[in-house]
């Protein structure tokens, strides 16, 4: 049976405000300032992250005011990239449970779909996308000033797609006020994580635009 990636979508977007929802609820004395959605190399089981200011600063990466400073230069210091590497952050994989519906979903697609894995990774990453845009949409990650103060992207773990990924998802999710910090220290992260390469518009960047257009801005 075809995936229906709609589908997929609307499951996922159930799942994060299930998902964060019991974690905000959890930690009811700590800030969030990011929420993610997280997959592998192979496109599949998409689950959560985020990361509170608390952790940050119990982490002792720095003060966390600079968490929302926009950035200065071409780099920036290696104590802001802990922000946002979510390997780092301190709610990975954190209530899973809502997200076995849509891993079920993607375990029961037509194995001939994967013969073009250009086109249906390209394709999980925007219902990935489309599904925190919908969440967005209900106002889980707060209104103005408030929404201003949280970065929402998707990433995908040791993986070198990971660096547009998460350009191209910060970049369509987000205002601009919550874009430019994560922007900066992205850079450096990015670099550091997998070199200038990262930054290379490969073959399924290029996929990925060809079914759901250019963001607009710059890398």
């Amino acid at each position: 049976m075809a995936l229906d990636f709609d589908k997929l979508q609307r499951m996922l977007a159930d799942a994060a405000v299930a998902s964060f929802g019991t974690l905000r609820a959890s930690v009811p004395d700590e800030t969030f300032y990011a929420f993610a959605l997280r997959t592998d190399g192979s496109a599949g089981g998409p689950g959560p992250a985020a990361n509170t200011v608390e952790y940050y600063e119990e982490g002792q990466y720095g003060d966390p005011e600079d968490i929302y400073r926009k950035p200065g230069g071409e780099d920036e210091d290696d104590e802001f990239i802990e922000a946002w590497s979510v390997e780092e952050w301190g709610y990975v994989g954190k209530h899973n449970e809502p997200f076995h519906e849509a891993w079920r979903c993607l375990d029961s697609h037509d194995p001939a779909e994967r013969e073009d894995f250009l086109t249906f990774r390209a394709r999980v990453y925007g219902a990935m996308i489309g599904a925190l845009r919908d969440v967005d949409t209900r106002g889980f990650f707060g209104t103005g000033k408030t929404r201003r103060k949280v970065v929402v992207f998707c990433t995908a773990s040791d993986d070198p797609h990971a660096a547009w990924l998460e350009q191209e998802s910060a970049r369509r999710l987000n205002p601009p006020a919550a874009y430019a910090p994560f922007r900066g220290t992205w850079k450096t992260l990015t670099r550091t994580a997998f070199g200038r390469g990262g930054f290379r518009q490969n073959e399924a960047y290029r996929r990925f635009i060809e079914l759901f257009g250019p963001s607009g801005g710059r890398a």
